[in-house]
């Protein structure tokens, strides 16, 4: 995938610079370090707490010292996995044809799990399992979900069924803890520590599509599949709808300015290859924004099964390779407001004007 520089025009399409995951380490173990601090302090201005706080023992005591050989992450929950793989470098969701994912998320997993003390054991009885969100993650309902490390060969550095988070117990010292237990094992335990794993694929991509800000933009153009156009032009510090019809006004003085925030914050749910999707010509919505650089982006729209999906492509020079490099093939699929908003016809955004006596 592509990486451009931060200039505003450059800063386009940036899903975010390259991270290294030893640089990330560095940090979170720093921030780990100050945690431990703290909860010293908070232990001595509480006696009481004291002997109610193990010191703990680590639930993967070697995965710090493996943590750069961690090249696939499994999350199962209710039957459906997220499979995120390293290639070169780069972390990707599998299951989104390997579309960039928040690489510090990924840094601040791995070390989560090797950060993970076991405090106080469970219960060991099925039945009982669900309240601490730790059932079998291939339920249909399940609350819990199974994370697995593994290395280039397939071979498991870590593996285990997480459940609910409680901040409230006097063992955590107010660090946090989480239900967890290893897969086949019945025995459940109170961990201290925090994992944040999500349970969609927007909770880990990369989720801005184009990073544009409002004004970069000169002039939006939307047709729609019948004919009918929309033009907004940029008009000092405000927007203006054009060729409004006389004895016409907008509905909403701030709805020109609506289209170009939108797009400026169009976020993903989901992302996969344009050519796997079908996509029908006739029903498209054609959404142009020219730049005052002159770089130009064209947004594509169209419904498929209930979902909204965008395309998008820039035109204009070298920096439009840049952009392309990384949306250009790429299909969004993107929240319904974001849709609706823009699928909007002229005749919706007026409204008209009564006569004076």
């Amino acid at each position: 995938m592509g990486h451009f520089a931060s200039s505003p025009t450059e800063s386009i399409g940036n899903a975010g610079a390259r991270i290294v995951l030893g640089r990330h380490f560095i940090v979170l173990g720093v921030c780990a370090f100050c945690a431990l601090i703290a909860a010293g302090i908070t232990v001595g201005l509480n006696p009481s707490y004291k002997e109610a706080i193990p010191d703990g023992k680590l639930l993967f005591p070697d995965l710090i010292n493996k943590a750069k050989e961690v090249k696939v992450i499994k999350l199962h929950q209710a039957g459906h996995t997220m499979t995120f793989k390293n290639v070169a470098d780069n972390w990707g969701l599998d299951e989104s044809d390997n579309y960039p994912v928040q690489q510090y998320k990924i840094a601040q997993v791995i070390f989560g799990v090797s950060q993970l003390k076991l405090l106080e054991a469970k219960t060991d009885k099925k039945d009982q399992w669900g309240k601490l969100h730790l059932e079998d993650p291939n339920l249909p309902n399940a609350k819990s979900q199974r994370l697995t490390l593994l290395d280039a060969e397939a071979n498991i550095i870590a593996d285990l069924i997480v459940g609910r988070g409680n901040f409230s117990l006097p063992q955590t010292a107010g660090a946090g803890g989480i239900y967890i237990r290893q897969p086949q094992d019945e025995q459940t335990w109170l961990a201290l520590g925090h994992l944040d794993l999500g349970v969609e694929p927007r909770d880990w991509l990369e989720r801005r599509i184009v990073n544009i800000t409002e004004d970069q933009v000169d002039l939006v153009t939307v047709v729609h599949p019948d004919g009918d156009i929309i033009r907004i032009r940029s008009e000092g510090d405000d927007f203006k709808l054009l060729n409004i019809p006389e004895g016409k006004a907008l509905t909403d003085k701030n709805i020109p300015r609506s289209y170009v925030s939108g797009v400026a914050s169009l976020l993903l749910n989901d992302v996969k290859h344009a050519g796997k999707i079908l996509i029908n010509d006739k029903d498209k919505i054609r959404v142009d924004f020219k730049l005052k650089d002159g770089l130009a982006l064209k947004f594509e729209l169209w419904q498929e099964n209930e979902m909204r999906w965008v395309a998008v492509e820039a035109i204009g020079g070298e920096n439009a390779l840049k952009v392309n490099s990384r949306i250009k093939g790429w299909a969004y699929n993107i929240p319904e407001y974001y849709y609706e908003l823009l699928a909007k016809k002229k005749q919706q955004l007026l409204k008209s004007i009564g006569k004076k006596p």
